[in-house]
């Protein structure tokens, strides 16, 4: 082992025995290991801290959960791959430099080669070629325990210039000076931080069900991920991997409420009309007369929140989107978003609300119903109780209550803010994050004070206990109907089912505590 201070090697006989590492610690100077030297792990780390890489990130992490939520577009989706493929190199550089620590001279170079070829031709069979597509997905998904979606664009390429301007930003960086790769360094941060936003890479808004194509025998439907194809005029669907996108617009560019018309190929006297939101017409006779034929009903707030928490990722959109007819059945086919598709039955003459994979109309794929919806306001409701319990445990304690009542307080003030500004019902996205955060601190709190709530009455007797819990338990439940009204659209407003519940919640405490306090 050397001792390098200022560049010199100042190698002497202490340095030859057991206590060279103290006796670095001591001199408080750099220690040079040979085995410790890693040339290209120290130039990843460097540039991963470089102002042109962290302006990557930092664009990477604005663009994936602002921008493409907020102003969705083919402009904000190729940000992030410009934004991604600037890093990501450098980061699989750093990562390759910790499996193969150690080579000869070429090895830096090699690593490099390694690293940006392999990024950018995946990127570019991903983008292209539907089996590679399809099988970076399936290995995405199984490597990361969630289904990931990544549409193919050819397009996408043009973000290949990012690879190309980091490859020249590795090149013209000198190699840094031989010294151990440190632990404290701050390109381990930033690696880190590169991994974590690869993985947690957030979707741009799911549009459901936005295009048909009518083909020979057949149908497709596209969501911005998926296809699927039906063979019976669009009354059943199947996944269909790897089709050939039709001619379709953007899926999240905003629609201008034109008028759309959709043409029978089997009959040119007939004709659909229609315009996002409103109605469809039908004609019969070359476009000279139409007549009302369907008028969308507009989803309750309930049912909007049950398909919102069906698709966390959804993007309201008035609908029919797009129309086809099927060469085959006659039937006419119209793209509904979130709700699946909707189908006129030309042999029948009725209109269907038809599921297409997991897109399916409100109360046509319940997946848990209304338990599913308000599973969070279960969790208020039994919050509601515990609090219930530590307000009767108030008059038990003989000192601290000063401290006892901030806590109900602070426990008041998180429960009202969970109710009424990040309900759990309506929430989603980052909202429904937020909200589980305020849920878990809330859940810790009442944890202590429902321990210190139940020693104190239970030293009032088995009879203040028994009546405590009865009387929050009560009002638990009776904050639960309305709810419960306006989960089967009984109540039409969420804001309307939370005041009477809370009331309906405070009141049985209030009126309880005069019960509950002991003879």
């Amino acid at each position: 082992m050397r001792q390098l201070v200022d560049g010199k090697d100042l190698t002497g006989p202490w340095l030859q025995d057991n206590t060279a590492g103290e006796a670095c610690q001591r001199r408080r100077a750099v220690c040079y290991n040979p085995r410790m030297d890693n040339p290209t792990l120290r130039r990843a780390l460097r540039l991963l801290v470089h102002p042109a890489t962290l302006a990557a990130i930092a664009l990477l992490l604005l663009n994936d959960h602002f921008l493409r939520r907020l102003w969705p577009s083919a402009l904000t989706g190729k940000l992030g791959d410009f934004a991604w493929l600037f890093f990501i190199p450098i980061a699989a550089a750093a990562l390759l430099a910790l499996l193969w620590p150690s080579g000869g001279r070429r090895r830096t170079s090699l690593i490099a080669a390694v690293a940006f070829g392999s990024v950018a031709l995946v990127f570019a069979l991903a983008k292209t070629v539907p089996a590679a597509h399809a099988a970076v997905v399936r290995l995405a998904s199984a490597l990361f325990g969630f289904e990931v979606g990544w549409r193919r664009d050819p397009t996408d390429l043009i973000a290949l210039a990012s690879v190309g301007l980091a490859a020249v930003l590795w090149a013209r960086t000198p190699e840094p000076a031989k010294r151990p790769v440190a632990l404290r360094s701050p390109g381990w941060v930033a690696l880190i931080l590169a991994a974590l936003l690869t993985v947690a890479n957030s979707p741009a808004p799911d549009p459901g069900i936005y295009c048909l194509d009518a083909r020979d025998g057949e149908i497709l439907a596209f969501a911005a991920y998926s296809t699927y194809r039906s063979a019976d005029g669009g009354l059943t669907w199947a996944p269909m991997p790897n089709a050939e996108p039709a001619a379709c617009p953007n899926p999240w560019d905003s629609l201008s409420g034109a008028v759309a018309t959709v043409k029978d190929p089997s009959n040119p006297q007939r004709s659909y009309r229609f315009t996002p939101g409103e109605m469809i017409e039908l004609s019969e006779d070359g476009e000279a007369t139409w007549q009302k034929v369907y008028e969308p009903a507009t989803p309750t707030e309930a049912e909007a929140a049950a398909m919102s928490k069906r698709h966390p990722n959804s993007m309201a959109r008035p609908a029919p989107l797009h129309g086809a007819v099927d060469r085959q059945t006659g039937n006419a086919v119209f793209a509904m978003g979130q709700a699946g598709a909707l189908v006129w039955v030309a042999e029948t003459g009725e209109w269907r609300a038809v599921a297409v994979g997991q897109y399916a109309p409100p109360g046509g794929n319940p997946e848990g119903g209304i338990f599913s919806l308000l599973l969070g306001e279960m969790l208020l409701a039994l919050a509601l109780a515990l609090l219930g319990l530590a307000v009767f445990a108030t008059r038990t304690l003989a000192r601290g209550k000063a401290l006892w009542i901030f806590a109900l307080a602070l426990g008041w003030l998180i429960w009202a803010a969970i109710l009424f500004v990040f309900s759990p019902a309506l929430s989603a996205g980052y909202g429904a994050a937020i909200t589980f955060v305020g849920l878990l601190a809330l859940g810790a709190l009442l944890l202590i004070t429902t321990i210190i709530s139940l020693i104190g009455l239970a030293q009032e007797g088995r009879r203040a206990v028994g009546r405590a819990l009865l009387v929050s338990a009560l009002a638990g439940l009776l904050f639960l109907i309305p709810f419960a009204l306006w989960g089967i659209d009984a109540l039409p407003r969420y804001l309307v089912a939370a005041a009477f519940g809370a009331l309906l919640g405070v009141a049985t405490i209030a009126v309880g505590s005069r019960w509950v306090r002991p003879a």
